[in-house]
């Protein structure tokens, strides 16, 4: 009898830890609607089955709290006029703290969460206002997160009052690792992108660790050169 208690107890066990091992299943995401239902379930992990066109959509950015991977494809021509709903304390170089929003393709990508192999062509990003913002193309705010091989390609352009604001190509603010990547400004009109450069040590660990990143046409610029007034990329 002791035995056999003993075998159901170790059968329920090991039922246990295969449930975990097994976690939730990928959330595979064919079209539109399926981005769209990020917003939905945050801290599933997603898988692009193929490239999505995005033209004519005037996308609402989303929190990510797991993994989103590309699987290689794309997304392309997608259009960003508004931020997201998600907020976070963003702080400048003096650690004065700003509630700030984010635009992108996700507002916010969340501390433990991954994007990779995943391209975003062809975007606009316009955002217009008078909070504090940080617009970008992949991600408006990313913070301990981890990104590997994302090419993004577009214009990224913020109008603004406020004094914590910037633009940029994959991460406008946050921490944590880009392994590879691919930033490129379109060449349809003057503008650019700028990539964020912190000019003091100590604002370091505010901004990704950069790992073989390659920019094309780019404009580099001083953290504190462009926390002022409107903010154009």
């Amino acid at each position: 009898m002791k035995h056999l208690l003993f075998l159901l107890v170790l059968m329920a066990v090991l039922m246990i830890i295969l449930a975990a091992c097994a976690g939730e299943p990928v959330i595979e995401i064919f079209d539109i609607n399926g981005l769209q239902e990020i917003s939905d379930h945050p801290g599933a992990s997603f898988r692009l089955m193929n490239d999505i066109d995005m033209q004519g959509v005037d996308w609402t950015p989303v929190l990510l709290d797991g993994e989103f991977d590309g699987n290689g494809h794309g997304i392309y021509n997608m259009t960003v006029t508004q931020v997201g709903r998600d907020t976070r304390i963003t702080v400048d170089g003096n650690r004065k703290e700003y509630e700030t929003t984010f635009a992108g393709l996700f507002s916010v990508v969340e501390k433990g969460s991954s994007v990779h192999d995943l391209k975003i062509m062809g975007a606009h990003v316009t955002i217009e206002g008078k909070t504090h913002c940080f617009a970008s193309i992949m991600a408006g705010y990313a913070m301990h997160c981890r990104i590997d091989n994302v090419t993004v390609e577009g214009r990224v352009r913020l109008d603004n009052e406020a004094v914590m604001s910037g633009v940029a190509g994959i991460v406008g603010f946050g921490s944590g690792i880009i392994l590879s990547g691919d930033v490129r400004r379109r060449h349809d009109d003057g503008e650019g992108l700028f990539l964020l450069i912190p000019d003091a040590p100590e604002e370091a660990a505010l901004f990704p660790e950069v790992i073989d990143l390659r920019l094309h046409g780019m404009r580099i610029v001083h953290f504190r050169q462009f926390f002022h007034g409107s903010n154009h990329s």
